[in-house]
């Protein structure tokens, strides 16, 4: 870092408890919650292993019998094993490695704190940690999109099989290089996930009569499977239903329920899809020969400062990717704690995106230690245990206006 200490007034500005420029409760922006991390699971990237692990996926056996008209023999003709057909076995290895992100914040200087008024650092740090879960989340959707085994673009008079690319065994799919030219109607949705039960052989979340898989969209898309639904998507969102009170749920043996206790709650099923909202999606513009994706946000000169704004190429953007999901598809993992060995011991990592404040005095421009950062490390992987269990659709933007028609003047009141 260069030798520049941090502006006195700048700092003035940032911390100052001039009622002129700021006074009070400063208003927090909350992090939304988003479901993806409600369909991963979680583990730890192991130290001291390697650089380059290997996921072992076991496929299913090829048996030495049709299962269209499966082949017996009469007991009576059977002495010994000598004509027994050999079944085969296989397994799929998916490598992957651990990869870090980090970032750091302005200068925060002491003697301009001394005056803050009261919350202004804890705001700043709260801004802080809502735009680092943003940015799991992002890793989240971008990783998945690419990695996903089955990638599907929507088109419209083609059949749901012609839309799909990837299957079974499929990793790392590469994004088909065709143009959505229309929105996912649920017909098609329902298509898909009949296709990857049948075909792809997913693994629904669940067990018994709740079997399910989770789909995440846009409020957008989510709304208008709604209104192709009509009347059958009932009152209660886009799977409709009565609303059933959560602790109720759990209590009655809900896993769903006892795990949205403490994550994400996907509203009820509908046709064996339950549904998540994300309000941030990843959007996509079209080129002409590939799609590439559109930052959601744009730097804002604030009164002091530079801020995020949504951007106007993510309203505008052309196409959305949506996610259908099946159980076991990756594990998202975080490196192990590590901090050396012997006598060489190193600081203790944080890798879980945790904001961290980060002070060090030294000869030139921090002798008294006066000044210090807000800095964060997020460290992750992600092991691919089924990763056909995983779909990324592409589809094309088509928001209607809302229908608002002018009036002429008050009627109706008598």
């Amino acid at each position: 870092m260069s030798c520049t200490p941090i502006s006195v007034n700048l700092a003035t500005q940032f911390f100052s408890n001039d009622p002129v420029r700021l006074y009070g409760p400063i208003a927090k922006a909350l992090a939304t919650e988003v479901p993806y991390i409600s369909v991963l699971k979680s583990g730890t990237f192991p130290a001291s292993v390697s650089a380059v692990l290997s996921s072992v996926a076991q496929g299913r056996p090829y048996l030495g019998t049709s299962l269209a008209n499966p082949s017996f023999t009469p007991m009576l003709n059977l002495c010994g094993s000598c004509s027994i057909p050999i079944d085969q076995n296989g397994t799929n290895q998916f490598q992957y490695n651990a990869q870090i992100n980090n970032g750091i914040s302005d200068k925060i200087c002491l003697n301009q704190g001394f005056s803050a008024f009261m919350g202004s650092l804890m705001a700043q740090l709260e801004a802080y940690q809502q735009g680092v879960v943003e940015l799991i989340n992002a890793d989240i959707r971008w990783s998945l999109f690419n990695a996903c085994g089955v990638k599907v673009v929507v088109q419209p008079g083609l059949q749901a099989a012609s839309m799909i690319t990837g299957g079974e065994y499929s990793y790392n799919t590469p994004i088909p290089a065709v143009e959505s030219e229309a929105t996912l109607p649920f017909a098609l949705l329902q298509a898909v996930n009949r296709y990857l039960r049948t075909v792809v052989r997913c693994t629904p979340f669940g067990a018994g009569d709740a079997r399910h898989a989770r789909f995440i969209g846009s409020p957008d898309l989510l709304d208008s499977l709604r209104n192709d639904l009509g009347g059958a998507a009932g009152p209660g969102g886009v799977a409709g239903g009565p609303t059933v009170p959560l602790g109720s749920l759990a209590a009655g043996g809900d896993q769903m329920a006892r795990d949205a206790i403490s994550g994400y709650m996907f509203t009820p099923t509908y046709r064996g899809i339950k549904f998540g909202e994300d309000p941030l999606p990843l959007r996509l513009d079209w080129n002409g020969s590939s799609y590439f994706p559109v930052d959601p946000n744009a730097a804002y000169s604030a009164t002091v400062g530079t801020v995020s704004i949504a951007s106007q190429a993510w309203i505008n953007a052309s196409h959305e990717v949506s996610f259908l999901f099946y159980d076991k598809s990756f594990e998202r993992q975080v490196p192990a704690p590590w901090v050396g060995e012997g006598k060489a011991k190193f600081e203790r990592q944080m890798f879980g995106g945790e904001i961290q404040f980060k002070n060090h005095p030294d000869m030139a421009a921090n002798l008294w230690g006066d000044w210090g950062v807000m800095a964060y490390r997020i460290g992750r992987a992600y092991r691919s245990i089924y990763p056909w269990n995983c779909t990324a659709i592409i589809s094309k933007r088509c928001v209607e206006n809302d229908n608002v028609v002018s009036c002429t003047g008050i009627t109706g009141l008598t």
